[in-house]
């Protein structure tokens, strides 16, 4: 009896550890595969074979979850009996509720070329770390996917882009650009004259669908010359890019015609994810905020001073650091004062000063009076221009002005010498 006791608690044991170690099996969701099309068809010399195809396929999952999922394209002579692996899609994160999630293989370089002849193809989609197939093509996608021709790069007319950025201006450093130049060195693999068209699209990264942004027509490349390279503005002159980041496409065509010889997308590092903003988005707004006078010296209290401090609080719109420097200008108050009337007394040119945002701690001032410049007996009105230090440019002009014009503080202001002030 005792041994019996024994036996059935090691038999206890042993379930008990078996069911702490049993894993939860993966749940089987529901893949299908959508639609399949054929698109970037480039064949140069038209032949009828192509050098490069995009196969793209779209993707549902039914439940509502999100999987990681690719695709696996094979591929066979049309009169050979099996398939053969060709390549992988990218991995993507699919969304479920039948969302369309879209995946594509290039079918040529940078993947395998094929030999001339005519070819069917297959796809099979895999849910991540799981090796059952869980979509394959329904008949009419096969239909789709066969006698596609197909040939080397080496026996067609091949046309490369080779893409490159100059000239970004980020005025505000935070990595998003106003404008830049996209570079476009468009090659044949024959030395001789062509004439080309190039069509740039873009879109917001987040999105689907490019639209066309400019085109170049009718320019002359050489063979594989670096000399024949056209630059395209992003910005202005161009339309101008609202703040986000931004994939490019570029289509190069032979001129007046709508046969693709080579293109570079989103696929190409320097197209994918480009910070652009706006040229408003892109500036820094000054203005003065606020003028203050304080420390008067008015000795014979006839309210003419000889010594007076002048504040300024200057603010920016982006709550950033910004070195400015200030000019103070002056002119003999006038009955009826206008702005357009000159400021001709340059009466203080400051040094470098720091201002943050809209911080009401980081005025400046100036002095007015006979630790400067005396001013002989009379009324003033003066101009303050404050200027961005981090702009070097002799003709610069102010980034933010104020005048006695519109603030009374500063207008028909009353000064005199310190002799003229004496008791």
């Amino acid at each position: 009896m005792k041994n019996f006791i024994i036996l059935l608690s090691l038999l206890g044991i042993v379930v008990s550890m078996l069911s702490c170690n049993t894993v939860e099996e993966e749940p089987n969701y529901t893949y299908k595969i959508d639609s399949v099309w054929w698109s970037d068809v480039i064949d140069g010399n038209s032949d009828g074979y192509s050098q490069f195809e995009r196969l793209n396929f779209i993707v549902h999952l039914k439940e509502n979850t999100s999987q990681n999922i690719s695709g696996r394209v094979y591929y066979k002579l049309r009169e050979a009996s099996n398939f053969s692996f060709y390549a992988f899609s990218k991995d993507k994160r699919v969304i479920g509720e039948n969302e369309d999630n879209y995946l594509f293989v290039s079918i040529g370089s940078p993947n395998k070329e094929l030999q001339r002849g005519v070819y069917d193809f297959s796809i099979e989609v895999f849910q991540t770390n799981q090796s059952d197939i869980k979509a394959e093509p329904d008949s009419l996608q096969l239909i789709t996917l066969s006698s596609k021709k197909f040939e080397k790069s080496e026996n067609d007319n091949t046309f490369t882009l080779n893409i490159s950025w100059v000239d970004k201006y980020d005025r505000t450093g935070n990595g998003y650009f106003r404008s830049a130049s996209l570079v476009i060195d468009a090659n044949n693999n024959e030395s001789v004259t062509r004439n080309l068209d190039a069509k740039i699209y873009y879109k917001r990264s987040e999105d689907s669908d490019f639209q066309l942004y400019t085109e170049r027509l009718n320019f002359e490349i050489y063979g594989n010359s670096d000399n024949d390279t056209i630059i395209i503005p992003v910005g202005s002159p161009n339309t101008m890019l609202e703040y986000g980041e931004y994939d490019f496409r570029v289509d190069l065509f032979e001129a007046g015609k709508d046969n693709l010889l080579a293109f570079e997308d989103m696929e190409n590092p320097l197209l994918s994810k480009q910070k652009f903003e706006s040229e408003d988005e892109d500036s820094y707004y000054y203005t003065i905020s606020n003028v203050w006078w304080s420390d008067s010296t008015d000795m014979d209290s006839d309210s003419f001073t000889s010594l007076r401090k002048l504040h300024y609080d200057v603010d920016v719109d982006k709550n950033e650091t910004r070195t400015l420097f200030a000019k103070v200008y002056m002119r003999l108050y006038e009955e009826s004062p206008t702005d357009s009337s000159d400021y001709d007394i340059l009466y203080d040119s400051t040094s470098n000063f720091t201002i943050t945002g809209s911080n009401v701690n980081d005025s400046y001032f100036s002095w007015i009076g006979n630790n400067t410049t005396a001013l002989d007996s009379s009324k003033y009105d003066i101009l303050i221009s404050v200027f961005d230090a981090d702009v070097v440019d002799t003709t610069q002009s102010a980034v933010a002005s104020l005048s006695g014009f519109t603030e009374t503080i500063l207008n028909e202001q009353s000064f005199e010498t310190a002799s003229q002030d004496s008791l």
